[in-house]
């Protein structure tokens, strides 16, 4: 019945210096076992300074080196930004599926920042055609339910529930499991991206 106001998702402060990654994009390819990184790039500073972006992979649990990129070198003029975008070649590939919720992360640094950025190669779309959902180029069929997660938050039981990462993995993993479900929606208002992060790690599209 209301809209709740207010903060609920992750603040943080971050100190660097020039150049800043403002923002990356990963696109995995798994035809061609590749990613594509998009990065924007600012000087916020009141001098022109010269950028050398760089990419490096790695496994997101053991940290295992992948791949990287070779230094991208850029001048950027005061308040001036850019994009830059590079491909990397993923070797053997391994996939994301939510029997195998497998993780990379991408660090990518310049002179005066750098950011880690996480993701799956997976591929996921609907054909129009056959009327079905494809996962990594096969036919997967979801299996699951809604989740209105503002509708919670009237609740009086609702309390801090939804920041204990220990309630929201059983209900975003162990539930779904013993249901044998791979899938929810989230409606009625977006969720802390914690719970999309959790939903990659336990396997949830």
């Amino acid at each position: 019945i209301k809209w709740t106001p207010g903060i609920y998702d992750r603040v943080s402060v971050i100190f660097c210096d020039n150049p800043v990654i403002e923002s990356i994009q990963v696109a995995p390819r798994i035809a061609t076992s590749d990613i594509v990184v998009q990065a924007r790039v600012k000087n916020h500073g009141a001098a022109s300074t010269t950028a050398s972006l760089s990419h490096r992979v790695k496994t997101w649990k053991g940290g295992k080196k992948v791949a990287a990129s070779a230094p991208q070198s850029v001048l950027l003029q005061p308040g001036e930004e850019t994009i830059l975008t590079e491909t990397i070649q993923i070797p053997d590939a391994h996939l994301w599926t939510p029997e195998d919720p497998f993780l990379y992360v991408v660090e990518s640094r310049t002179g005066g920042d750098s950011l880690k950025t996480r993701f799956g190669m997976r591929e996921f779309r609907f054909d129009a055609a056959t009327k079905r959902a494809y996962l990594n180029g096969q036919i997967y069929y979801l299996r699951g339910s809604n989740i209105t997660l503002h509708r919670f938050f009237e609740d009086p039981l609702c309390q801090d529930l939804p920041w204990q990462e220990s309630w929201v993995r059983k209900l975003l993993g162990d539930l779904p499991k013993k249901m044998h479900w791979n899938y929810f929606r989230f409606c009625i208002g977006p969720v802390p991206d914690r719970w999309l992060e959790i939903c990659d790690e336990e396997g949830l599209l």
